[in-house]
């Protein structure tokens, strides 16, 4: 046998020879000493396999030595190992066995390594700092009064690990948590309302983190399983996270609605409450008692007792019988003189107007516009084109762009009696209620195309305000459903628009999608998530927008 020559081996019996053959177990003389050198693979599969080397000083050392080798790889145990290492393995196969999972030791280690690589390349940053970095971002997107909320929803629930860096944060905790808190305050301040609000701002944090570049949250972590409380048999939901929530009112909900937020004094007894001393003066001045009274369903006699108790002078008996006949002039509401001095002089202290304010224009807005609460909030007369009928709706966010949105002919029915009462100057918003927040955006605004920033004076002064709008809206949004026994949907009425106006555009040509997701100012898996996934009849469509309360 040349020393060059690498030859089989075949010295042994029928099952052996057949794993010398699959492990390619060959040998030949050594060149440079006495004795053998043996190459073999450790698997039949050798294109991923490390090749093997040894040496025998003799032929019976190396039949022994092939023999022990082929019963190893035939009876399936490893081959040419140390003790060390073969213990290692049994320890391996061991530990899997214990945790009753299918999969083998190479198999689990290469998984391991993965992990351990992706691990490397997720941010360090704590969830205390992670929380920080989110709020610096929602800063820009959200007023002070929603980034308040953001910052206490979030902190309450990532309160116990705020040490801890996010990408080590599993999914599971995360549902517990929320389930402590729910199962800890249902019974005081949390409806199942609040504690989706909390959900909603948790997971908007979640998404931002695996967003990040490196990523803070590991892109493993399962957002879908997070699920809302709010659910309803109603017809009125869409499938979200997973879960039913309710996304929008039914026609019959936001006509009520609509009707609800008209303002003006109710015509009805004992609302003297709802009228100021300055606003009854002027009635008793410019009718006569006994129509007054009939404004109101009460007596003229009650009427009399009303402005006596107020300190207003009324008409002397006759007087409107002498305006009737032209033998005096019809004072319009106007008190003459004499009696104007003993009103100025009573002692009597004021009593304010109780009225209640009307937000009709800006929950239509809302209904059938496709504009956000804080968009209709400052969203001007001007801004309505009736020509074309489209509005053009500003963006929040300053710089942020606008969008253009078709006024359907309910909303032209709703808005053209406010608009022609407001001479089409200032905004949506009750007199009141935008006086001082209307001159502030238009300063804000000026200042920013001029500049491309504002003052941070400017820009406080502005947000305090909205904020008081914001609040007077929220309180009244809460009168409404209290009085009508509804549950008041989040964004409601922008969610009721995107809801029935995908399946009316279905009906019209183009791409609904396309159409629905410029007027709405959002992205196609938004719409997928709130709107399309819901199930409206075209009947609910057409009451829907047949509504001109």
């Amino acid at each position: 046998m040349a020393k060059d020559e690498w030859k089989l081996w075949a010295n042994g019996n029928k099952s052996q020879k057949k794993a010398a053959k699959e492990m390619g177990l060959v040998y030949r003389k050594a060149k440079s000493q006495n004795g053998f050198n043996l190459r073999y693979f450790t698997s039949p599969n050798h294109a991923i396999t490390n090749r093997k080397e040894n040496t025998r000083s003799t032929k019976e050392k190396l039949d022994n030595f092939c023999k022990e080798l082929c019963n190893n790889f035939k009876s399936g145990k490893p081959v040419d190992v140390t003790k060390q290492q073969l213990n290692s393995i049994h320890e391996q196969q061991r530990l899997l066995e214990n945790a009753d999972i299918e999969i083998s030791a190479n198999e689990a280690l290469k998984i391991f390594i993965e992990r351990q690589e992706q691990l490397k390349k997720m941010s360090n940053l704590t969830i205390e700092n992670a929380l920080n970095k989110f709020y610096k971002y929602k800063k820009e997107e959200v007023t002070s009064s929603q980034l308040t909320n953001i910052k206490r929803h979030t902190h309450l629930v990532f309160e116990p690990w705020l040490n801890r860096t996010l990408y080590t944060l599993e999914c599971a905790e995360v549902i517990n948590r929320m389930e402590y808190l729910w199962d800890k305050n249902r019974r005081g301040k949390w409806g199942k309302t609040t504690h989706d609000k909390y959900l909603t701002n948790v997971k908007a944090f979640l998404d931002w983190g695996i967003n990040q570049e490196p990523p803070i949250v590991d892109e493993n972590f399962k957002i879908k399983k997070l699920k809302y409380k709010f659910k309803s048999g109603k017809n009125n939901t869409s499938s979200s996270y997973g879960t039913n929530i309710i996304k929008y009112f039914s026609p019959e909900d936001a006509y009520n609605i609509l009707q609800e937020s008209k303002g003006g004094v109710v015509k009805e007894k004992k609302q003297w409450s709802l009228i100021s001393d300055d606003e009854l003066a002027k009635l008793i001045w410019s009718e006569s008692t006994v129509n007054v009274a009939k404004l109101f369903g009460v007596s003229d006699k009650a009427v009399h007792q009303q402005c006596k108790r107020r300190g207003i002078p009324t008409p002397p008996v006759g007087f409107w019988a002498k305006v009737q006949h032209g033998n005096i002039p019809n004072p319009k509401g106007k008190m003459p003189n004499e009696f104007r001095k003993l009103y100025l002089a009573r002692t009597h202290k004021p009593t304010k107007s109780h009225s209640v304010r009307n937000w009709q224009p800006v929950l239509a807005t809302q209904f059938f516009g496709a504009s956000r609460p804080t968009e209709a909030y400052l969203l001007p007369w001007s801004a309505f084109n009736w020509q074309t009928n489209q509005v053009e709706v500003t963006k929040r966010k300053l710089g942020g762009g606008t969008r253009h949105v078709q006024i359907k002919p309910n909303l032209k029915k709703i808005l053209m009696p406010h608009y022609e009462a407001a001479n089409g100057k200032g905004g949506l918003l009750p007199d009141d209620v935008g006086k001082e927040l209307y001159p502030l955006h238009s300063k804000l605004k000026k200042q920013f195309e001029k500049r491309k920033q504002v003052s941070d004076e400017l820009k406080e002064q502005f947000e305090k305000e909205l904020t008081k709008v914001t609040g007077k809206a929220a309180r009244r949004q809460i009168n409404i459903s209290n009085k009508l026994s509804i549950d008041w949907v989040y964004d409601g009425p922008r969610h009721s628009f995107g809801t029935y106006r995908y399946f009316d555009l279905i009906r019209e040509s183009g791409d609904p999608k396309e159409v629905l997701r410029k007027e709405m100012g959002t992205s196609v898996q938004c719409l997928d998530t709130n709107y399309i996934g819901a199930k409206v009849l075209p009947k609910q469509v057409e009451e829907y927008f047949s509504i001109t309360a």
